[in-house]
C-alpha cells in the first residue's frame, strides 16, 4: 500500500477491513457450517437449583484444573519450548530487513521483498509440517525445524554470506518456526489429559504470547548495544535452546505415559 502512495493511513484502513470481512466470513461459518452442540453448552449445564452455588463449584474445579495443567512436567516444559520458539520468531520477523539492509548491505526495496517471500514461503511451510508431523511424529519435525533455524540464523550472523546465499536463507529462515508449528500443537494435544485439552493450549498459548511480548524489545536492545549480527546469533542460541527444550519434553512426556494407570491397573 505504501508502495502505491496510499501510506501508513490507507495500510490501517485496509487491514481494519480484511479483518471486518474475516470475522463475517468467520461468524456465517460458524452458525452454518457448525454442529449446535458446539455453538451451545451441553443440556442442563445451568439447570441447577442453586445459581449461585454452582456457579462457585465450576469456578473452583477450573481452578482445580488449571493447576493441574500448570503443574504438569511436561506441560510446563511445552509452555517454555513455546516461549522460546515465540522469541525466536519474533526475532525473525521484526529484523530480518534489518539484517538484509545493515548487514548486508540491501536496499530497502529488495530487502523488503526478501523478507515478504519469507513469510509466503514460512506460510507453505505450515502445509509440511503439518503432513511430515502426521507422517514422523512431532519430534523430529520440532527438532529439525528448530536445527534448521538456529545453523540458518547462526550463518546470517556472521555477515559474511554471499548476497544471493543471505537472500536465499533468509527465505528459509522464518519456515525453521512455522514447520514446527502443526508438530507443537500435535504435541500439546498427545500431552494433555482427558478434559485439558483446552487447559493445556491455553498454557502454551500464554508462553507464545510472553514470546512475543519480550522478544521485540530484547533483540531491538541488542541491536542498537551491538549490531544486527550479534541478534541474529542470539536468535540461533534461542533456537538451539528450544531444541533443547523440546527433547526435555518429549523425555517428560514419556515418563507421564509410563507412570499413568491404564485400564488393567
Amino acid at each position: 500500500m505504501v508502495w502505491f502512495g496510499g501510506g501508513w493511513r490507507s495500510v490501517v484502513w485496509t487491514v481494519a477491513a480484511l479483518g471486518a470481512v474475516y470475522a463475517v466470513v468467520a461468524l456465517s461459518v460458524l452458525r452454518t457450517r457448525t454442529g449446535r452442540d458446539v455453538r451451545r453448552p451441553p443440556a442442563g449445564a445451568g439447570d441447577a437449583d442453586d445459581g449461585g452455588a454452582a456457579g462457585r463449584s465450576l469456578v473452583r474445579r477450573a481452578v482445580g484444573a488449571l493447576a493441574g495443567v500448570v503443574t504438569a512436567p511436561a506441560m510446563l516444559a511445552l509452555a517454555v519450548l513455546a516461549f522460546a520458539a515465540s522469541a525466536a520468531s519474533w526475532g525473525v520477523r521484526a529484523y530480518a530487513v534489518v539484517l538484509l539492509t545493515d548487514g548486508y548491505g540491501f536496499a530497502e526495496g529488495p530487502a523488503n521483498l526478501v523478507a515478504t517471500a519469507m513469510f509466503v514461503v514460512g506460510a507453505g511451510l505450515i502445509l509440511a509440517g503439518g503432513v511430515l508431523s502426521d507422517r514422523v511424529g512431532a519430534g523430529p519435525v520440532l527438532l529439525g525445524g528448530f536445527a534448521g533455524l538456529a545453523a540458518l540464523a547462526a550463518g546470517l550472523a556472521t555477515g559474511a554470506l554471499p548476497l544471493l546465499v543471505a537472500a536465499a536463507a533468509t527465505v528459509l529462515l522464518y519456515g525453521g518456526v512455522t514447520v514446527s508449528r502443526p508438530a507443537r500443537s500435535k504435541l500439546t494435544d498427545a500431552l494433555a489429559g482427558q478434559g485439558d485439552v483446552g487447559k493445556s493450549f491455553a498454557l502454551v498459548t500464554v508462553g507464545i504470547s510472553l514470546g512475543g511480548a519480550v522478544a521485540p524489545p530484547a533483540f531491538g536492545w541488542v541491536v542498537e548495544r551491538t549490531t544486527v549480527g550479534v541478534a541474529f546469533a542470539g536468535v540461533s542460541a534461542v533456537a538451539v535452546a528450544a531444541a533443547l527444550l523440546t527433547v526435555a519434553v518429549l523425555r517428560l512426556g514419556e515418563e507421564a505415559s509410563m507412570g499413568s494407570p491404564t485400564a488393567a491397573d
